[in-house]
């Protein structure tokens, strides 16, 4: 099967050995993510959108790579009218200007568009298997890649990789899987950052959802320049707890004692070691970079800044790049590390129960969090 988008053709191909591809510049990276534009529902939260100073920010902090993440269906969304080829122009321009102060801090970032369509209100996501079954949905994948291409091709060390579904999944009714024409995703991607950007990485996952077990036994794909994105939120009970409908579990890290919905098992640093030992060993046997994209606890679990640290330990120890979720301004201390303190506008999403706790307990994040100031 093969088409083409403005006269390039994709087919799939595959080739017969897989190597260790250059280290992509500033490897490990030891960042944070930054986001293109705020979630219009998350304004009234106090949302503030990243802008080039964010960049000094983190640089200032230690930080060698940041993640940059479009939103473009977010741009339209915040401004009513615009048409999908404006919004990606814009959002490119916010790149340009992101990357222009990456290069002058001697940071790599990383370009990264997870989620599709592109336009909001299509009735659709990147999991949906109407995506992923329809070619002609697949398409705006590959022209936003030829843009980005297009437009960055010339960067010098401050861009390290594209990142276009790096958590890919596919639902169905029996649960998620891995959408079953990845493979072929994937060798599309290369051939555009071939005939584009030469040399320069792709970030890829092993479905569903980029989760360490998928990395159990697997094989890499038979590619070179490839980084292999991995998501890290274990257990979720903790990570995630009071967030949406999520109860304010009042967990804890570490334990002494099994935990049930950490499989019951103790929670602590041997955990952590045990959920990452399949891309540990996926690693070493395949020679593949390893890059955790996403990873963070909310502010407000009793011990998240040691969860923090011992993930990093962990990651620095084996060789890994990490990036943080989230990095200034975006959720306002939920993930962020930035300064925060429990008289400032406090997120819809946060229950009483959460803000209760802080007031109770004195123990409320009134600053950043202190092992990304001390670990990167």
């Amino acid at each position: 099967m093969f088409y083409k988008i403005n006269g390039l053709s994709f087919v799939l191909v595959f080739f017969s050995t897989t190597t260790l591809a250059a280290n992509p510049p500033n490897w490990p990276w030891h960042g944070t993510v930054v986001h293109s534009i705020c979630n219009p529902s998350a304004l009234a939260s106090g949302c503030v959108d990243n802008l080039p100073a964010d960049i000094d920010t983190v640089a200032a902090d230690g930080a060698n790579a940041v993640l940059l993440d479009l939103k473009i269906a977010f741009y339209m969304q915040r401004n009513p009218g615009t048409d999908k080829g404006e919004a990606i122009d814009e959002s490119i321009n916010w790149l340009d200007s992101m990357l222009d102060r990456c290069a002058a801090n001697g940071i790599t970032c990383i370009v990264r568009n997870r989620s599709f369509p592109l336009e909001p209100g299509q009735g659709y996501t990147q999991t949906s298997a109407t995506f992923w079954d329809d070619p002609d949905k697949l398409v705006e994948a590959y022209e936003l890649l030829v843009k980005l291409t297009e437009r960055l091709g010339n960067r010098n060390t401050e861009l390290g990789a594209y990142s276009i579904i790096p958590d890919p999944a596919y639902k169905t009714i029996g649960g998620i899987i891995e959408p079953p024409n990845y493979k072929q995703f994937v060798s599309n991607l290369l051939k555009i950052i071939e005939d584009h950007d030469q040399g320069r990485h792709l970030v890829v996952g092993l479905g569903p959802n980029a989760q360490t077990k998928n990395y159990t036994g697997a094989n890499p794909l038979p590619h070179d320049n490839l980084i292999y994105a991995v998501r890290f939120y274990t257990p979720f009970c903790f990570t995630h707890q009071g967030l949406g409908k999520r109860p304010l579990r009042d967990k804890a890290y570490p334990t002494t004692q099994p935990l049930v919905c950490a499989g019951n098992n103790v929670f602590d640093s041997q955990l952590l070691q045990n959920q990452i030992q399949p891309v540990i060993d996926f690693s070493i046997r395949n020679k593949a970079l390893i890059w955790v994209d996403e990873f963070g606890s909310v502010r407000y679990g009793r011990g998240s800044d040691q969860y923090i640290s011992d993930l990093i330990d962990l990651f620095n120890s084996i060789g890994f790049s990490w990036t943080y979720f989230n990095g200034p301004g975006s959720n306002q201390g939920m993930w962020s590390y930035d300064t925060l303190n429990i008289n400032d506008s406090v997120p819809v999403w946060w229950s009483q129960a959460i803000i209760d706790q802080w007031n109770s307990s004195g123990q409320g994040p009134n600053g950043r969090h202190t092992i990304l100031q001390t670990s990167w």
